[in-house]
């Protein structure tokens, strides 16, 4: 389960890496399957492909997730980058955008949402910042069943 703490390690490793991280220099860097839970229990999934594609899902909970039930939503789109910034074309936003308290029902597509991508480290996954202040941080997984 990603929590405040986990969201907050994210945001401090960022104030530490640095004020200029390491751009990103091929898709295949950044691809991978990044996941954050709403308060609601509600589990967001977004899946960047190297080919510059994305699908995204929501799922009613952690145990749908986990067992690739059928999401809720989904949705797909492109996505580019340039330095750390990822750009998302026809983005899913599930929540009132940045604010990740207040879930919408149906999601709202927009036409572009901008994102940084904080490479991992020894101490962290990788992972994709919304909002820093709200704290919407999708969190890289390698294997859905040890989310928790």
């Amino acid at each position: 389960m990603i929590s405040k703490f986990q969201t907050l390690i994210c945001i401090v490793a960022l104030l530490i890496a640095g004020c200029s991280p390491r751009a990103i220099k091929d898709p295949r860097e950044v691809a991978g399957e990044y996941i954050f839970k709403y308060r609601t229990g509600e589990m967001e999934v977004l899946l960047l492909r190297e080919d510059l594609s994305y699908q995204q899902e929501l799922y009613s909970d952690i145990d749908n997730y986990r067992s690739h039930a059928t999401p809720s939503f989904t949705n797909s789109g492109t996505w580019s980058y340039g330095g750390i910034g990822l750009t998302m074309n026809k983005f899913f936003n599930f929540c009132d955008f940045p604010n990740p308290e207040k879930r919408l029902d149906p999601p709202v597509r927009s036409q572009s949402t901008p994102a940084f991508w904080q490479r991992p480290s020894s101490k962290w996954n990788a992972f994709i910042v919304f909002s820093e202040d709200s704290g919407y941080a999708l969190l890289r997984v390698k294997n859905r069943a040890d989310v928790k």
